[in-house]
């Protein structure tokens, strides 16, 4: 066999392999997106996204579009504070493309929630009777669950 169609030879190899790989390559896929996050100052939290695809696949998150984190799934917040507030998204990328999840936001509470207020419609509730309770309550983004013993009303 003559040196060029060893070489001819070669080279179709090659090209076949690089095919093969490629057929078989994926573009990330976002499969689980972040959540959004609403705590106090100071909590710890963290946003994961969840992505299928060649590999390796490298993330990048970024916060009202400046970058920021690492090359990682997670954003880890280990003590919220306000200039941690913002809109976040994470590229996910591989050789194949990437995409982007969709936004989430971060909101920092800087005052914690109280309870100013709790009324009773009665004063001394019997077994069976009705009763009507108030709770009043100050701060941001506070909710209240009631309970009965241990279940949730």
């Amino acid at each position: 066999m003559s040196l060029i169609k060893v070489l001819l030879l070669v080279l179709t190899i090659i090209v076949l392999g690089l095919i093969a790989v490629n057929v078989n390559a994926q573009a990330p896929i976002i499969t689980t997106q972040p959540n959004q996050i609403i705590k106090c100052t100071g909590n710890t939290s963290s946003m994961t996204v969840v992505a299928t695809g060649t590999e390796p696949l490298h993330y990048q998150w970024y916060q009202d579009g400046a970058p920021v984190g690492t090359d990682s799934p997670t954003l880890d917040f280990p003590s919220l504070a306000p200039a941690d507030e913002g809109t976040y998204i994470c590229n996910v990328s591989n050789g194949e493309g990437d995409i982007d999840t969709d936004p989430r936001d971060v909101i920092v509470v800087e005052t914690a929630q109280s309870v100013t207020d709790v009324t009773s419609e009665n004063d001394l509730v019997c077994i069976g009777a009705d009763n009507m309770i108030e709770v009043t309550y100050d701060g941001e983004y506070a909710s209240v669950t009631w309970y009965v013993l241990s279940d949730i009303v």
